[in-house]
């Protein structure tokens, strides 16, 4: 099983079709389940808690509505996906041979172990899921060119890319939590993978959460 977080960033680019694309090509092989990101959705939220002043225990709640916005718009560009609101629909949408999309705000809405600000986005909405459905893999799927933050080609400093906003906050605590192998991808790279690459995990670059 992979979890794979989608990028919100990723929206504007011409070749998100084919990205998705890509999910539907291995859905027989591979369990994916697609964590939509905010992108231009979360910044309206942003936007309006300036403007109109309200907390950020509400704007965590609109925002992770502005996640399900983006994953209805995904839906939009490939029919081909199916959206999904908790473990039971994703693992029914698994053995259909489908791609679910997450809706999350559900399932978050009670959830006593998550931090409710925005240091709390879909990066560690991504990580906490993996530990609630039990997926060991998770990628980071975004449009920010990270190869200059790269120490060896192979591995990332999980506290570099939160310096330089790449990746939220409290990340590293729920992937540390769901003992994740977690990895950072770019469009580019994610379209050229084969299901060997899945098996032997050549997946670009490798996130390092203990460093």
């Amino acid at each position: 099983m992979w979890v794979v977080k989608l990028g919100g960033s990723l929206a504007c680019s011409s070749k998100l079709v084919k990205c998705l694309e890509v999910f539907h090509k291995f859905r027989k092989k591979i369990n994916f389940v697609i964590i939509p990101g905010g992108g231009v959705f979360a910044d309206q939220i942003r936007f309006l808690q300036k403007k109109i002043n309200f907390n950020d225990n509400l704007a965590h709640q609109l925002a992770t509505l502005s996640t399900e916005q983006y994953g209805f718009f995904l839906l939009s560009k490939c029919k081909k996906l199916k959206l999904a609101d908790d473990v039971d629909s994703v693992k029914a949408a698994f053995r259909r041979h489908e791609v679910p999309i997450l809706l999350s705000s559900r399932m978050l809405l009670n959830a006593r172990d998550i931090r409710r600000d925005w240091n709390f986005t879909s990066d560690s909405i991504s990580a906490w899921f993996c530990r609630r459905i039990g997926a060991k893999n998770l990628i980071l799927l975004k449009s920010a060119n990270i190869k200059k933050f790269s120490e060896t080609g192979e591995n990332l400093r999980l506290s570099t890319l939160q310096k330089n906003n790449i990746i939220d906050r409290y990340f590293g605590v729920y992937a540390k939590r769901a003992r994740l192998s977690a990895y950072y991808l770019k469009l580019t790279d994610w379209e050229k993978l084969t299901l060997n690459d899945f098996k032997r995990k050549r997946l670009g670059l490798k996130i390092n959460l203990n460093d």
